[in-house]
């Protein structure tokens, strides 16, 4: 069947969850990479690569039960510790001050002053493949809400500069400038239902 083609005002830029700078990217990277947790039709919080979360009562913490059955576009199966590693990977990418809203919730994880010597978050620990811990330096009620969006999702690469792939319902490629083009994961649940699309900028 026919592709379907889609505008979208504006650049979305980079194509990388780590490079992502701005709300066209937010939308057309969540196809590809998907956020711990969605938003339902009536703005409430609905379990997205967690199947399920549960806070502290202090608020300092978060532990997700994250859902292993999801495969990253080469079949993988998806690992609580793919996040560590991606948010891990991302402060490394992330260079772009316009990116700082990475910074800002990744900042208050226990361990961040010590990751530029470190490279790693020691408050974000996977004890278990479908077990997923966030520990904040002080309370933090508002990191469900901050840790949604495709920034933070889990990406992988099989190559060391390779494209980055995700558990995501597209793989998307770039053609040419101001194109994407996404083909449906063939390991995601809803594949049998998607179809391919095209996204092109255009000016307002």
């Amino acid at each position: 069947s026919k592709s379907i083609r889609v505008a979208m005002i504006g650049s979305w830029g980079s194509i990388h969850p780590a490079l992502q700078s701005n709300f066209v990217a937010s939308q057309i990277l969540q196809n590809q990479f998907e956020p711990l947790v969605g938003k339902g039709d009536h703005g409430e919080w609905v379990p997205g690569a967690a199947r399920s979360w549960t806070t502290s009562p202090d608020g300092r913490a978060v532990e997700f039960a994250i859902d292993t059955t999801r495969r990253f576009s080469d079949g993988s199966h998806l690992k609580a510790g793919d996040f560590k590693r991606s948010w891990e990977d991302a402060l490394k990418v992330h260079k772009d001050s316009s990116q700082s809203s990475l910074r800002e919730v990744l900042s208050q994880v226990v361990g961040f002053e010590e990751f530029p010597v470190t490279g790693r978050l020691s408050g974000v620990t996977a004890p278990s493949k479908d077990v997923l811990r966030v520990q904040f330096k002080t309370s933090f009620r508002m990191a469900i809400e901050q840790l949604h969006g495709a920034r933070y999702g889990a990406y992988k690469s099989n190559e060391s500069d390779g494209p980055v792939i995700g558990t995501g319902r597209y793989v998307m490629t770039e053609s040419g400038a101001g194109q994407l083009n996404l083909e449906p994961n063939p390991h995601h649940p809803d594949f049998a239902k998607l179809r391919s699309l095209q996204v092109v900028a255009i000016s307002a």
